[in-house]
């Protein structure tokens, strides 16, 4: 993992400012990625899957925030998926308390972006290494997907 990821891993909802780097690196979509996001019935799940798959490659970890989503995000998530995107938005007013739909979609998004849940041998191995002074300094000797695994199940 490149050192300038580190930044984004953990956080928990999209920053309100998103530049148009951010933009192309995590929310644009390959052809695999596009056929299994077109998948979905509705292009407001459509939308939902593809923020959900950005924000789990840019993070390392699902989106469960109701904050609201930036319009520029959405415009450029309309514009990938060729669909009208909603001027404003949160994923309460996607989802309208189905939560079980939002499980969902977080599920498949880990599919799409082949995230897996961190082994409980890998998760020792980060304890006990987070655990030693000054680990911070010590962090490109961590395996980056290991860390930002084991940051994404413990947030």
């Amino acid at each position: 993992m490149d050192h300038w990821r580190l930044a984004y891993l953990g956080i928990r909802q999209v920053p309100h400012e998103l530049s148009e780097f951010e933009l192309s690196t995590f929310l644009t979509f390959s052809k695999r990625e596009r056929t299994q996001i077109d998948s979905r019935r509705t292009d407001l799940y459509r939308l939902a899957i593809a923020l959900h798959v950005g924000f789990l490659r840019m993070t390392g970890r699902p989106l469960d925030s109701y904050r609201q989503i930036p319009t520029i995000l959405w415009r450029h998530l309309g514009q990938q998926l060729d669909v009208q995107p909603p001027d404003v938005g949160t994923l309460r007013s996607i989802y309208d308390g189905n939560f079980r739909t939002l499980s969902d979609h977080q599920g498949f998004a880990k599919t799409i972006v082949n995230f897996r849940s961190i082994a409980e041998h890998q998760r020792r191995y980060v304890s006990s290494y987070i655990a030693r002074p000054n680990w911070v300094t010590r962090l490109p000797l961590l395996s980056a997907r290991v860390l930002r695994n084991t940051l994404a199940r413990s947030l």
